[in-house]
């Protein structure tokens, strides 16, 4: 009798494919982080509804600050969109990016503090 090896490989990839996925979508809701560019470092929460609450010193309407996340993918939006901050997990306690705004373009990173 043939023995069936399709089956049990199949099972194995979906396994693996599986485990990958859940790897590369680190849940960021309700977490802290500490961001940091050239100019500034000071904390963030990224709230499981979207918003931002930033802890930046001179952000006086912290209500149009944003965050989504695609894969390993991030964006921060802030002052409606004002400065767009793109950039990516590189693992599971730092993000790296680029920030703009009108004419300005800077390099970001943030460090995981901890979960809320």
């Amino acid at each position: 009798m043939k023995r069936n090896t399709v089956q049990p490989a199949f099972i194995l990839l979906l396994a693996l494919c599986c485990f990958q996925c859940q790897s590369i979508q680190t849940p960021l809701a309700s977490t802290y982080w500490r961001y940091t560019d050239d100019d500034v470092s000071y904390e963030i929460l990224l709230k499981p509804d979207g918003h931002i609450y930033s802890y930046h010193p001179d952000d006086a309407s912290p209500e149009n600050d944003f965050w989504k996340q695609r894969g390993k993918k991030i964006t921060l939006t802030m002052n409606d969109s004002y400065a767009v901050y793109k950039g990516k997990l590189i693992n599971d306690s730092t993000m790296v990016g680029n920030g703009s705004s009108k004419g300005y373009r800077w390099n970001w990173n943030a460090k995981f503090v901890t979960k809320n």
